[in-house]
């Protein structure tokens, strides 16, 4: 055969093949949208169960750490959540600082489907091969192209269900200020994608994924602003405006009473302020009026600052998020705890809410300001009853507290029972350890100079002053010398400090 007729040849075949095999490309093809929600407090407060897998374990191999956020104690959980943490916490202080962001008017979010949202992650594949039977009807070659993508569409919700009520715990708990957050929130996913395939019965398909957390859904009344109590409606922006006033007045007339003196000087002035201040919800406590009646405001910070008895008055979270809120102005380390507590071992558990607190001496020690303002009848609703104690103040881990130990009387329960949403464990670091026994006297040290925290005055914390000059960051604390800025004197006196070590 000459070379003319193996190019005809080819050519032929070619026209054969173009006549039985036709190239169809189909755009924006809309795939589902969903929408799932969970309650907070479902996490926090769960009773641990026997069945089931945990939904947090501890990472292999590590030990007990100083590790105080709950956003740096998660190894697993996708960098875009973590990115999420951090924008939320921005978008709080802005509200907190007289300004408007997605947080205090939703309809700054994205705009889609009737839902305003944070979008958290955009995913994207291309390429992804799909076959079909030839002679297959349009809709079913669609099935076959939505049919490969949906795979991958399941495995990143499932990341997203997995870690997202963690991410939110993160910032509920280390982030109490942004008080007109409500703990039932909505999550969801869309997508769309488009293919190409020829009529021969293979094709690729492409796809682009929307990963939203919801602010506000049209027609359905959700809102992430919670709707407080009467007169406190955080829904309302002349409301939200008003409480982010009165949250921040709270905390600087409290704080003028919390100045001086010692850390324990500091901590018992905030502890007796809450105590003294308020009457815990006894709406709540009777047991005849559940959230929906009270309203959302006792369960956050703005209710213990404010100083409140009725329907307004804290219930435990209320006193546990106030105190820290207070501990973070003041510079203190300061996390909240949260399970199933009890005072005595002849008592039931019932969920609750606390704090660890870090001392001079560089140990973690708890506080109980809910339980040092205790309830003495149901028809006494003053502010201040008489039995407002320090019974659970500072206390260690084996403290004795009715025949428990206090770890026992509280212990940390929320990572050992949650086991809704998604598929994935959390891999999460320990958090500090309270000391063995309860603060006194003698456990205070001069620790002047140790800026970390870390029980010793060294090399690191000369360092720390270093960076803040340079950075020129002012911190009360590591104006050693109290004159209102950080130079070179408190460095100096940091290496004073050494050598007299």
């Amino acid at each position: 055969m000459t070379k003319l007729h193996s190019l005809i040849a080819v050519l032929l075949c070619l026209s054969c093949l173009s006549a039985t095999a036709q190239e169809i490309v189909v755009e924006n093809i809309e795939g589902q949208s969903v929408v799932d929600q969970f309650d907070l407090r479902d996490l926090i407060y769960a009773e641990p169960t026997a069945s089931g897998p945990s939904k947090a374990r501890q990472s292999p191999g590590l030990v007990s750490g100083e590790i105080v956020n709950y956003e740096d104690r998660i190894t697993n959980m996708p960098q875009y959540l973590h990115d999420f943490i951090g924008k939320f916490v921005e978008a709080g202080r802005t509200v907190l600082d007289g300004g408007s962001s997605w947080l205090s008017d939703p309809t700054l979010g994205v705009y889609e489907s009737n839902n305003f949202y944070y979008l958290l992650n955009t995913v994207e594949g291309e390429g992804i091969p799909f076959t079909f039977p030839a002679g297959s009807s349009a809709q079913a070659i669609q099935d076959a192209a939505n049919n490969a993508i949906i795979g991958r569409i399941n495995k990143e919700y499932d990341i997203l269900k997995s870690f997202l009520p963690y991410a939110f715990l993160s910032l509920n708990f280390g982030h109490p200020e942004i008080f007109w957050i409500g703990n039932s929130l909505r999550y969801g996913y869309n997508y769309s994608y488009g293919y190409s395939y020829s009529t021969n019965g293979t094709g690729t398909v492409k796809f682009t994924m929307k990963l939203q957390f919801i602010l506000h859904a049209n027609g359905s009344g959700y809102d992430i602003r919670n709707n407080g109590v009467s007169g406190y409606n955080f829904r309302q922006t002349d409301q939200l405006a008003k409480g982010i006033q009165l949250f921040n007045s709270c905390v600087q007339n409290i704080l003028k009473q919390c100045q001086t003196g010692s850390r324990y000087d500091k901590l018992l002035a905030a502890h007796d302020w809450l105590t003294m201040n308020n009457c815990y919800n006894l709406y709540f406590a009777s047991g005849q009026y559940g959230q929906s009646q009270i309203g959302d405001t006792p369960w956050s910070a703005l209710s213990a600052l404010e100083g409140n008895n009725g329907q307004m008055a804290p219930v435990c979270e209320g006193y546990a998020r106030a105190f820290k809120v207070l501990c973070d102005a003041l510079e203190i380390p300061c996390i909240l705890m949260a399970g199933n507590a009890r005072p005595s071992s002849s008592s039931a558990s019932d969920a609750h809410m606390w704090n660890y607190v870090k001392m001079e001496n560089g140990k973690w020690y708890a506080i109980d300001v809910t339980w040092d303002d205790p309830i003495v009848s149901y028809s006494n609703s003053a502010k201040v009853s008489g039995y407002e104690s320090h019974k659970w103040f500072l206390l260690g881990s084996t403290t004795d507290v009715g025949g428990l130990d206090f770890i026992e009387s509280h212990p940390e329960q929320w990572q050992d029972s949650f086991s809704n949403n998604g598929s994935i464990a959390w891999d999460l670091l320990p958090g500090p350890e309270l000391a063995p026994l309860a603060w006194t006297p003698e456990e205070e040290e001069d620790n002047t100079g140790d800026l970390n925290g870390d029980g010793k005055t060294d090399i690191a914390d000369a360092v720390t002053i270093l960076n803040l000059m340079a950075e020129g960051i002012y911190s009360k604390e590591a104006d050693l010398n109290e004159d209102n800025k950080i130079d070179i004197a408190d460095f100096v006196t940091v290496l004073n400090i050494m050598a007299e070590n």
